[in-house]
């Protein structure tokens, strides 16, 4: 499943609002008979909606968390040159131990 670029800022945003949920909603989804079963054998029949919230929840959280690291490897990979250089630089002002 391809999901589109998302902004930092988006990222950000939707990541505020997973972390504070808000009042419910009712809604429709279909499942298959045997997920259902072992969610409700997991959750218990009365708890389903919660147990599921929750583990779409998490799953919501672990997916921000990759684009946000993919954004972030895209920055740095785009200035590594430079960050590196920087390191290089740097590293000669360091003095040599020597062990006595």
């Amino acid at each position: 499943m391809s999901h589109p670029p998302l902004s930092a800022a988006q990222l950000t945003a939707l990541a505020v609002l997973v972390d504070h949920p808000d009042r419910k909603a009712k809604t429709s989804i279909t499942l298959s008979g045997n997920l259902l079963e072992v969610i409700d054998t997991l959750a218990g029949q009365a708890q389903r909606s919660a147990w599921i919230e929750r583990a779409v929840r998490a799953y919501t959280k672990r997916q921000l968390r990759r684009q946000r690291n993919a954004v972030e490897l895209a920055r740095l990979n785009a200035h590594a040159e430079a960050l590196n250089a920087e390191g290089e630089e740097v590293a000669t002002y360091q003095v040599s131990w020597t062990t006595e």
